[in-house]
């Protein structure tokens, strides 16, 4: 059919360092953590009841007004309130390195995975009209109650040109 042959499948991943087993050049990082399931993960925790979070590194340049996919396998705790999943983005005219952003795209908020499992997520999102280059973060919105740790585990992160994950 005409929309089977439509559909992209987006080709390389711009996340670098994305299974879990390195945080070179990541934005905010967490820590490396072997997982049974995953083998390497990176983990957030946080006794707070406000956010804390990972970001990937920064990606080369983007497409602007284009779909992408984002993909990754989230594990949590019982005491995550919830997640929220961000492209953070600069522009040509406004280059940003590192954690800076100009723009904010949050394409998920107030997820909340299964407790005790690990849950593959898949969600496209559009660029914006300007971006230029960016990140991905993912914010744990704090512990459910204050002193009980809350702990978030992230692993094989995809950021796919296109709207059908690979």
């Amino acid at each position: 059919s005409s929309q089977f042959e439509a559909l992209q499948i987006g080709g390389r991943n711009l996340v670098f360092n994305s299974k879990g087993d390195n945080v070179t050049d990541w934005t905010y990082t967490g820590d490396i953590a072997t997982d049974t399931e995953k083998e390497m993960c990176v983990v957030k925790s946080t006794t707070s009841t406000n956010e804390t979070y990972v970001g990937t590194p920064r990606t080369k340049r983007v497409e602007k007004s284009t779909k992408y996919t984002f993909s990754a396998d989230i594990f949590v705790n019982e005491n995550v309130k919830s997640i929220d999943f961000f492209f953070l983005s600069d522009t040509e005219d406004n280059k940003k390195t590192g954690s800076a952003y100009t723009n904010v795209n949050c394409f998920l908020s107030n997820y909340k995975p299964t407790v005790g499992v690990w849950q593959r997520i898949t969600k496209t999102f559009t660029t914006k009209a300007d971006d230029y280059t960016g990140f991905i973060r993912i914010d744990l919105n704090g512990s459910s109650t204050s002193g009980t740790t809350a702990t978030m585990k992230v692993a094989y992160l995809k950021l796919y040109n296109g709207p059908k994950s690979t």
